[in-house]
């Protein structure tokens, strides 16, 4: 009936936007392993131009990069980094300061990190401290490919989160280490199916570790699977109003594609803002690096000049100082 093909039409584009979102991310991801693995010295400016000139798909939160710091390590890096980026501060999951390294795995900070829109910070971040996130670090080490997280909460964040990684095996910026990125599935299904009077329940399910039964369909539900980097995922699309409730095994992704109500509106709004205050923020930091590296240069031939002049000009010929 007509309500079938609603929700199978609904299911085909959520399930093709998350396919080309998921696609484009990896392919970035590429470029950033590309990147880091041609040169040792990224610095923090090439790496916010390089994110700013790859732009963004829908549900792309940032986009990033990670150090593989083991214990042995661990002072050295601190060292280099307080050196290097005063402001630097290795965290935890929970964004607490860490003084020491876990004496049983490696520490995984986020060096560079390049927000696409209001989120939690991941700058310092020890991503291996959450167990999800070190298994798929884990996964992608070893089949040296992209690996995906399943559905994870992010501190101070709405929505629900999947992380993708690629190994990153030079010594890039200091060490190897993982490029990321990062995906809202609740912003990528409300942002692709839009607002309708009768709005559909959407399920996302990781059935990765999970017996592949048939998927299920229905004139109240439509059903299919994807790949998705190493994992496999099952998306449902139901009929809101129907009496039963979707049984999924797994970890479970539910999503409301969109909820008419005033506060969820009023949400949406707030979020727009902030999203184009970070772009300004984003638009001066990149001005500021701008301007800081074009004046750093000719300063330079500045003060090597008067130095020049201070300490050797007794022995410099008239023509020569003048040239100065």
């Amino acid at each position: 009936d007509d309500r079938s093909r609603v929700l199978a039409r609904t299911g085909e584009v959520v399930t093709r936007a998350i396919e080309d979102t998921v696609q484009s991310a990896i392919t970035q991801l590429r470029s950033t392993q590309a990147l880091f693995e041609a040169s040792d010295d990224v610095t923090a400016f090439e790496f916010a131009q390089f994110a700013l000139h790859q732009g963004a798909s829908p549900g792309m939160v940032a986009i990033g990069f990670a150090r593989i710091v083991p214990p042995d390590e661990w002072e050295t890096f601190t060292a280099a980094a307080r050196q290097e980026r005063s402001h630097y501060v290795v965290q935890d999951v929970d964004r607490r300061a860490m003084t020491e390294p876990p004496r049983d795995r490696d520490v995984v900070p986020v060096w560079y990190v390049h927000h696409r829109r209001v989120a939690p910070a991941l700058l310092g971040v020890d991503l291996a401290g959450s167990p999800e996130r070190r298994s798929a670090i884990d996964r992608s080490l070893e089949i040296g490919a992209p690996a995906s997280t399943s559905h994870m909460a992010v501190l101070g964040g709405t929505g629900d989160y999947v992380e993708i990684y690629v190994p990153v095996h030079n010594v890039s910026a200091g060490g190897p280490g993982v490029a990321f990125t990062q995906i809202d599935l609740f912003d990528l299904a409300d942002e692709v199916v839009g607002t309708s009077g009768r709005d559909p329940e959407i399920r996302i399910v990781d059935r990765t570790d999970s017996d592949l039964t048939p998927a299920e369909s229905g004139p109240e539900l439509w059903s299919t699977r994807i790949e998705v980097a190493d994992r496999i995922w099952e998306v449902t699309v139901a009929d809101s109003e129907r009496p039963t409730t979707v049984v999924a095994s797994g970890v479970a992704i539910t999503l409301l594609a969109t909820v008419l109500t005033a506060a969820v509106a009023s949400a949406r709004s707030r979020r727009r803002q902030l999203n184009e205050i970070l772009d300004r923020a984003q638009e001066k930091d990149v001005f500021l690096a701008t301007v800081a590296h074009e004046l750093r240069t000719p300063l330079t031939s500045v003060v090597g000049g008067a130095a020049l002049l201070a300490e050797q000009w007794q022995q410099l010929e008239t023509d020569e100082i003048e040239e100065l």
